[in-house]
């Protein structure tokens, strides 16, 4: 069984984002919101109504991806 994946071509914004807040701190919140979607369990995942493929793909994405 092989594993495919997908790289997207998306391409990354290098202006700053426009409300004003420093990349460091929005890399930092998005960091501790994909850890916190990360440490949901399944049972959790359900409760909430979220799909645990987008939770997965979230979590996956590096810092700089929104």
């Amino acid at each position: 069984m092989s594993a495919h994946f997908v790289i997207s071509a998306r391409p990354v914004s290098l202006t700053p984002p426009k409300d004003g807040i420093a990349w460091p701190s929005l890399w930092l919140r998005r960091l501790r919101n994909r850890r916190a979607l990360a440490s949901l369990d399944p049972d959790q995942i359900r409760e909430v109504g979220l799909d645990p493929f987008v939770i997965r793909d979230e979590i996956l994405k590096p810092l700089w991806r929104p």
